[in-house]
């Protein structure tokens, strides 16, 4: 998948795996941007799809997110989809590591930032979609907004001068709600195109279309 920006690449690669003693299907995205190339791994189950787990975080990474249902991007993905219906889930994600620390030494410190996302997704009529790598009839089309809320921050008591100014400007950017347009179809395991909008406030936009695509022999 290739976004608007020409310097950004993304790579997806399956094959057959374990996780934890059992098979998996395992997922390597590799992405490039500006030249830095990264790579992680995912598992998800061979028979139903769902998550089973990650590799482990990279030395190099100074944040860690946590999510509460563990299981939320499963819960989404299996929601029943009718034209018109429209699924709601809520998640609370916490995110911890030196990036958290040394981010918010300036405003006396933080040890954890948290969010509550609700993500609401409705199922459009199928559409025939064209993009760079070809055509692909009766595209499964959703519409997925998120909004983010209660933005806290924990280990920090707010008695330093510049924390109510600068967490305040911060926690409002987070909370700015994202509208999500996007395309799938079976053909392929992963989006022929995403559309994103961010609140009319900040009218940022960016859009993912798959560029080519290369099917494994079977």
């Amino acid at each position: 998948m290739l976004p608007t920006v020409s310097n950004y690449t993304m790579r997806y690669d399956y094959s057959s795996s374990t996780f934890q003693g059992q098979p998996a299907l395992a997922l390597t995205t590799t992405s490039t941007i500006a030249g830095v190339t990264s790579t992680g791994v995912t598992y998800t189950s061979p028979t139903t799809g769902a998550y089973l787990g990650s590799n482990a975080a990279a030395a190099t990474t100074t944040t860690v997110t946590t999510f509460d249902p563990p299981d939320y991007q499963d819960r989404i993905n299996n929601a029943s989809y009718n034209i018109g219906q429209v699924a709601t889930v809520a998640v609370k994600a916490r995110v911890t590591g030196s990036g958290i620390t040394s981010a918010f030494a300036a405003i006396g410190g933080g040890t954890a930032l948290t969010m509550d996302y609700s993500f609401t997704v409705e199922r459009k009529p199928n559409e025939s979609l064209t993009v760079a790598a070809g055509t692909f009839a009766n595209v499964c089309k959703l519409q997925v907004n998120v909004t983010i809320n209660n933005v806290k921050l924990e280990g920090n008591n707010g008695s330093n001068p510049m924390f109510s100014s600068l967490f305040g400007t911060l926690s409002s950017a987070f909370a700015q709600p994202f509208n999500n347009t996007i395309w799938l179809t079976n053909k392929l395991p992963n989006v022929p195109k995403f559309y994103m909008t961010t609140a009319a406030a900040s009218g940022g936009s960016s859009t993912q279309e798959l560029t080519s695509y290369t099917l494994a022999p079977r």
